[in-house]
């Protein structure tokens, strides 16, 4: 015969895996629900740098964010091209056109792994390449591989004020 106590905790058991069920239920839903948005974002956008701030837009409500840039891959020179950025303290509009080899989105995009940066990196091995990012002092980012099945198209690079916060919020593998 089971005693009251052991009812109780079985009972508390259940309710505590019924909660972390739901949490991770509210969970999936927040992500369906941003990446709905930012396919909507790149379905009704056809100018990039229009495409890539409702993208930062919908991204915000997940990742805060004050930086983000869109990377294309050309194939003929092997290198990712900035072809839009929004910027919320800076002009980073003027680094559109720019060739970032050795980048935090190079890195990110040749094993088409999503990555985290910290302040260190913004700031000592991706200097040279950094410089939009340092003057709005970014100290964290993240950089996701565009791949449609297994051709990567580019990288969209997202950068905040604040310590490598994305690690949390970034997924394991790149956007698909």
């Amino acid at each position: 015969m089971e005693t009251a106590g052991a009812g109780r905790d079985t009972s508390v058991v259940r309710f505590q895996e019924l909660l972390a069920t739901q949490r991770q239920l509210s969970a999936e839903r927040d992500n369906l629900r941003l990446l709905l948005d930012v396919t909507n974002a790149i379905v009704s956008k056809l100018d990039l740098a229009e495409l890539v701030d409702a993208i930062s837009m919908s991204l915000e409500r997940a990742i805060p964010h004050e930086f983000t840039a869109l990377a294309l891959y050309e194939k003929d020179s092997g290198d990712l091209v900035v072809h839009a950025v929004a910027d919320k303290s800076g002009d980073g509009q003027r680094y559109v056109g720019k060739r970032f080899t050795g980048s935090a989105a190079d890195e990110a995009f040749t094993p088409r792994r999503t990555l985290v940066f910290g302040e260190g990196d913004v700031t000592g091995r991706f200097a040279d390449t950094a410089a939009a990012m340092h003057e709005s002092r970014i100290r964290s980012v993240c950089a996701v591989p565009l791949v449609v099945g297994d051709r990567g198209l580019g990288t969209l690079t997202v950068g905040s004020r604040e310590p490598p916060w994305y690690v949390s919020s970034c997924s394991a593998s790149p956007a698909r």
